[in-house]
């Protein structure tokens, strides 16, 4: 198991968690954003649910390690 460490982790996003799921990982450890945003867990989800929505995207196994495609 690895673990990708960005310099923003305290201003974490979708936009961050899908660069991960791109990039393979199929599990994104948020933990410290917490500290600046209590909230970051719940939107951090809405966003991708509606990223997902508007790229017509069924499952997130459909972005993880899409870059290889």
């Amino acid at each position: 198991v690895g673990v990708g460490i960005r310099q923003s982790v305290l201003h974490m996003n979708a936009n961050d968690v899908l660069e991960f799921l791109i990039a393979g990982a199929s599990a994104i450890q948020v933990g410290t954003a917490n500290f600046m945003n209590p909230r970051v867990c719940p939107e951090i989800l809405e966003d991708l649910k509606s990223f997902m929505r508007k790229e017509k995207i069924r499952s997130l196994k459909e972005i993880i390690g899409s870059i290889k495609e």
